[in-house]
């Protein structure tokens, strides 16, 4: 496996959770710091390490904005980040290169 994304959310009462999309994983935490660190357990727990992905995404979910980060990885790809932006430039309806304007 190459990838493996989390969908996290706050909680009513201030937390985090994020659960893993195509996956039985789910964890929470009181911070982000916490949640990173919970986040790489579930995966070592649940991938032995030939399976265990070298890609972790977070998208954050607050009110209908998405936002992404990469927790663990090996080199990304020129491909990976492509298909990364594609998605990010999708999501907001947005061509590639308005995307790329709007992030320098």
């Amino acid at each position: 496996m190459n990838e493996i994304i989390f969908l996290v959310e706050e909680t009513p009462e201030g937390g985090l959770t994020a659960r893993a999309l195509g996956h039985s994983i789910y964890t929470d935490a009181d911070t982000i710091t916490e949640l990173h660190t919970n986040v790489r357990e579930a995966i070592t727990c649940h991938f032995d390490s030939a399976e265990k992905p070298a890609i972790i995404r977070l998208h954050f979910v607050c009110d209908e904005v998405i936002a992404a980060e990469t927790l663990a990885h090996s080199p990304l790809k020129t491909g990976t980040l492509s298909a990364f932006l594609n998605d990010v430039a999708q999501h907001f309806n947005l061509s590639r290169d308005e995307l790329l304007s709007r992030l320098v």
